[in-house]
């Protein structure tokens, strides 16, 4: 791959289908697992690392997580999807389970039960052929310690460890100005370094990070979950791209990380201001 940036497509259509062939992606994430569409894909970029996520408004899993865990896999197994291939291998690369699932403030009992929803998620998942990508937390959220602490199993059972990653209006902003208070910046975009730092300590090369999610959202200062062209605080094309450029240099600076997923290539209803 001569880049790491990948698209995260909330849909398909003939516009998405025009920048994949224009960027050629090495990671493409989406939530609209399109049989025929993902193996036009697949015929113009034979490549591209293929990440499915199965949308699920309740994303239940306390109760009961072993059993959770592997119903959402069989769900996830069950999709035209998976049971589709391409020139003699499945049409998609891997699977994520939940997404954004709870706050680093989430207690310990809550943290542990998902570290076993993740394992037998895992294990379902992996029984019909398929790779999982776990924690996908939302920005700004776990540290090193709470991976090693409450999802070991997680860590002991993945290959691939999904983040997200955003801040406003630049991506390097709270990184910058935790660099210059001394603190070593690394708290929204780069946290991935900060996390992976601590769990390569234990576990060595492992794993394989992903950005499944990055870009610039007001959320992360306490505004509104809306993007770079929102009418609100509108950022011009050069700076945006000037963010995504400077990210891009350093996730090059570390082997472990496959690329990132720009938020968002296919937008649809609230997600239009995140539109590239």
């Amino acid at each position: 791959m001569t880049h790491k940036f990948g698209f995260h497509c909330n849909r398909t259509g003939e516009d998405v289908f025009d920048a994949i062939v224009r960027i050629k992606p090495g990671i493409i994430k989406t939530l609209d697992p399109n049989v025929d569409f993902w193996k036009r894909v697949r015929d113009v970029h034979p490549s591209v690392f293929l990440i499915g996520r199965q949308y699920d408004e309740s994303q239940q899993f306390a109760d009961n997580p072993k059993a959770r865990g592997r119903d959402f896999a069989s769900r996830s197994l069950s999709l035209e999807a998976n049971n589709a291939n391409w020139n003699g291998k499945k049409l998609f690369d891997a699977w994520e389970s939940f997404n954004e699932i709870m706050p680093e403030s989430a207690d310990a009992g809550l943290k542990h039960a998902y570290d076993e929803f993740q394992v037998a998620f895992a294990e379902r998942l992996r029984s019909g052929g398929q790779e999982p990508i776990a924690m996908n937390f939302a920005t700004g959220n776990m540290m090193g310690s709470d991976f090693l602490n409450f999802f070991r199993g997680t860590l002991e059972t993945y290959r691939y460890l999904g983040f997200h990653e955003y801040d406003w209006p630049d991506m390097w902003r709270l990184h910058e100005q935790g660099y210059n208070e001394g603190n070593g910046g690394m708290w929204l975009a780069l946290r991935y370094r900060r996390i992976k730092d601590d769990v390569r300590r234990v576990y060595g090369e492992r794993h394989t990070v992903i950005i499944t999610e990055c870009g610039m959202t007001q959320g992360v200062q306490g505004r509104n979950d809306v993007g770079w062209r929102h009418e609100s605080f509108p950022i011009d094309e050069q700076r945006c791209w000037d963010s995504l450029a400077w990210y891009h240099d350093e996730l090059r600076r570390d082997p472990y990380v496959m690329g990132c997923c720009l938020f968002v290539v296919g937008a649809i209803g609230q997600w239009e201001s995140f539109e590239h």
